[in-house]
């Protein structure tokens, strides 16, 4: 599936910048509306993403569309929590489910292969705007795109350290029209 890539593109329809849980999740939904047909798609990723290296877990009910969209790959679930030394609780009528990050990166591949998308494995150094252009600097090579979805942190703490915001809030958006289209 990697390529070692001599000579990439200048342009690119989209570039995703790092690839975890919100490009997996966003490819998957972009991929089931047909909104990677016929796209030029680049992912940067400095790293192969094989490993189980980190957890996709979500609350929903088993009729939930996200329920039925990552039913294949959910490997646990749990109908009750204990919070300290409480007795435990029905969490019904959700549950809480479990993906591996190694699982939904390889459905992500399946993906990834059937749209011709190229993985480049190299660290995105700065993603900057000239003259109403985006453009995503890898290997001091800059590379523009109409759609840059940015999933990596770049902002260090005073150990020059990278520091990681999570948010637990989500947000379903709905589209009038196929802002993708040509």
């Amino acid at each position: 599936m990697y390529i070692e890539i001599k000579k990439i593109n200048n342009h690119y329809d989209i570039i995703f910048s790092g690839w975890g849980a919100s490009t997996c999740i966003l490819l998957k939904q972009m991929n089931k509306n047909n909104l990677l047909e016929n796209k030029s798609i680049l992912i940067v990723e400095p790293e192969y993403k094989f490993e189980n290296d980190k957890t996709f877990c979500f609350w929903a009910e088993e009729s939930d569309q996200i329920y039925i969209d990552y039913n294949s790959i959910i490997s646990n679930k749990w109908e009750e929590i204990q919070i300290n030394d409480f007795k435990k609780q029905s969490i019904s009528p959700l549950k809480y489910f479990h993906i591996s990050s190694s699982d939904l990166y390889k459905s992500t591949r399946d993906i990834i292969k059937k749209n011709n998308i190229i993985v480049l494995n190299e660290k995105v150094k700065k993603v900057n705007v000239e003259n109403n252009i985006l453009k995503v600097n890898v290997n001091n090579q800059n590379i523009s795109c109409d759609w840059l979805f940015n999933c990596i942190p770049f902002f260090k703490n005073k150990n020059d350290k990278f520091n990681i915001s999570q948010s637990f809030i989500g947000f379903k958006v709905r589209l009038k029209e196929n802002s993708f289209s040509s």
